[in-house]
């Protein structure tokens, strides 16, 4: 399945208790076949709940806007990158449970609340 533009999740439920906008575990994420420990940037997502977008090393991202169709979650997101600059974009996230997810294409795995 090809979720549009920025990103695709998939994970799923308990948002609603802790006030959390998607229902994600909160902690660290690795692309799939990647391992936890050591992982690369690249590699990595985090997601710390509430109105948090899904972070990227050096970008972090705040949930503006947020629409659900089933477990399509479209998220519309104002980034900040680290050097200062503010960016706009929209994801498209499948949530599929609590600790796995797909974003840009790719799939995601809970790995805990930091990775060393």
């Amino acid at each position: 399945m090809r979720i549009a533009a920025t990103a695709m999740l998939v994970g799923g439920s308990a948002a609603a208790a802790t006030g959390d906008m998607l229902p994600l575990t909160r902690g660290i994420y690795v692309r799939e076949g990647a391992v936890c420990r050591g992982a690369s940037n690249s590699d990595i997502k985090s997601y710390w709940g509430r109105d948090n977008g899904l972070n990227v090393s050096k970008v972090g991202c705040r949930v503006k806007r947020l629409t659900r169709r089933g477990a399509v979650y479209s998220l519309q997101r104002r980034c900040t990158l680290m050097e200062g600059g503010i960016v706009y974009d929209r994801a498209e996230i499948l949530i599929a449970n609590r600790r796995r997810f797909m974003m840009d294409g790719e799939f995601y795995r809970y790995c805990g609340p930091r990775v060393s």
